[in-house]
């Protein structure tokens, strides 16, 4: 009887410690929930001054979110589908967050081919390798491959001329230049191997008479891709003089969904509500298929108003480092925080993350189903959690 009790005590034992150990493993998913705001004037215009910026920060009152759903209980939600743009000065993380992605992204773009003090296309070495990585170890990817080509020169003398509205017209003025030019863009792809040819032309602005040429050259240039078998991309910026220009069919046309604040401004988001439905009114004219590109990371701001761009994982370090509480605005979604330096100086801080990204991804779908893009890879923490819960 005294041996059969004993069993029966070391049993039930065995089975309540088994219970524990597993509860303890489901309760490992639970995520420490966000700090949140919200805020109670009205979203921000485009170029909004820093004066206004800093008003709307005096009037959030902090909110928490519920705790995730444990990742035990809750299959993974499909991911968003998007293309991403690498780039020749960082190329650290890159590959790794390609991996991490994986089908979740459609399609790569390599930033960028630029040219030299003679106006000549050229793409710097860093891209080739960066590509050449891309498909050794991207071998079962079904993510096509795009390289841009930006109106950036950079001469011998080490000087650059950055978005050259020159350089534009020498190339495009002319027939026998934009013929030129051209075949340089189709040789350069036909090299590299790519898929795919974006153009990122940027500061034409007002300008109608170049953009005039612009788009003479955007034809000739679709004409001949698509004899050569390459997909065209237009990168637009939000000062595009929409209502005074007719695009032509053809090319998918790309808005970049940033740059309502940065260094030429005070603190603020990269992009908020007002500012995506603006451009997603002033992209619906365009013919064909369109995307919306929307900016990782976000700025520093010192009190005398400099910016410094900064990746998720700098934020991230930064809170650690200096213990800061972190909260959100309803019209971004940009997780923004402050802290003192070293020298007691002051900053602000924001930037985006995979819960801003979804946000503005959500803004946007209000209208269409728009594809979207992200600038860029490296730096980020949590860009593969960006999922489509629809």
């Amino acid at each position: 009887m005294k041996i059969k009790l004993l069993y029966f005590v070391l049993t039930a034992l065995f089975l309540f410690t088994g219970c524990v150990s597993s509860q303890r493993e489901e309760n490992s998913y639970t995520e420490t929930p966000y700090r949140t705001s919200l805020e109670e004037t009205s979203t921000n215009t485009h170029l909004k001054s820093a004066e206004n910026s800093s008003k709307s920060t005096a009037t959030q009152d902090k909110i928490t979110t519920a705790t995730p759903t444990p990742v035990s209980e809750t299959p993974p939600p499909k991911k968003e589908k998007f293309y991403a743009w690498v780039t020749y000065w960082d190329t650290l993380g890159v590959m790794e967050e390609a991996l991490l992605l994986g089908e979740s992204l459609d399609s790569i773009s390599f930033f960028a081919a630029y040219f030299n003090e003679n106006d000549e296309l050229f793409v710097p070495d860093e891209i080739n390798e960066l590509l050449e990585e891309f498909n050794d170890n991207l071998l079962d990817s079904s993510a096509s491959r795009y390289i841009t080509i930006v109106n950036d020169k950079v001469n011998s003398n080490g000087s650059s001329s950055l978005k050259d509205i020159d350089l534009l017209y020498n190339l495009l003025a002319s027939d026998d230049a934009v013929t030129r030019h051209v075949d340089e863009i189709i040789d350069i792809a036909i090299d590299g191997g790519y898929e795919g040819i974006e153009i990122d032309y940027e500061r034409i602005r007002d300008d109608i008479e170049l953009w005039d040429y612009f788009l003479d050259f955007v034809s000739l240039l679709y004409d001949r891709a698509q004899q050569e078998g390459f997909e065209l991309r237009i990168v637009l910026e939000p000062l595009t003089p929409f209502e005074q220009i007719e695009f032509p069919e053809g090319p998918e046309y790309v808005m970049m969904c940033y740059n309502l604040y940065g260094g030429h401004s005070g603190p603020g988001p990269k992009a908020d509500e007002d500012f995506l439905r603006q451009l997603a009114q002033k992209m619906a004219g365009l013919p064909g298929d369109k995307t919306f590109a929307f900016a990782t990371g976000g700025f520093d701001w010192t009190g005398s108003n400099k910016a410094v761009s900064i990746t998720e994982s700098t934020a991230l370090s930064l809170i650690e480092n200096y213990s800061a509480e972190t909260t959100r605005y309803e019209a971004s979604m940009c997780a923004v925080f402050s802290y003192k330096d070293a020298d007691r100086k002051k900053h602000e801080v924001w930037y985006a993350d995979s819960i801003t990204l979804q946000y503005w991804i959500d803004v946007i779908k209000e209208y269409n189903n728009y594809s979207f893009a992200i600038w860029r890879l490296g730096g980020n923490e949590s860009l593969d959690r960006i999922a489509d819960d629809k």
